[in-house]
């Protein structure tokens, strides 16, 4: 088996900047300890009363509880509106139109 050949110079070099770089890393963890010391997260708690939809695990980042509120919401509100489409012939639009661009795409 052939290693290749490191000049010791080069060698110290990577070491170097190894070492420096392991120390940024142990400087960063130790700020992110000590903020979660100082901000405490305070445990979830999850009863009937809870709204599944306002949970965000990553903020920002929706859950399927939060798209299932979305949903619901204007569904109900659509529903409210006298003569409007009822959420079947709005799935059956979509669908149409989607097999319709589906074959413009494949040459159909």
């Amino acid at each position: 088996m052939n290693f290749p050949f490191v000049s010791r110079e080069r060698f110290d070099e990577e070491r170097a900047r190894a070492v420096k770089a392991e120390d940024a890393l142990e400087v960063l963890r130790l700020k992110f300890l000590e903020y979660l010391e100082r901000h405490p997260a305070t445990p979830l708690t999850i009863g009937e009363d809870t709204n599944l939809g306002l949970i965000q695990p990553i903020q920002g980042r929706a859950t399927i509880a939060n798209v299932i509120e979305i949903a619901n919401r204007d569904a109900y509100k659509a529903a409210q509106v006298p003569g409007a489409k009822g959420i079947a012939d709005q799935v059956r639009e979509a669908q149409s139109k989607m097999m319709r661009i589906k074959r413009e795409a494949n040459g159909g």
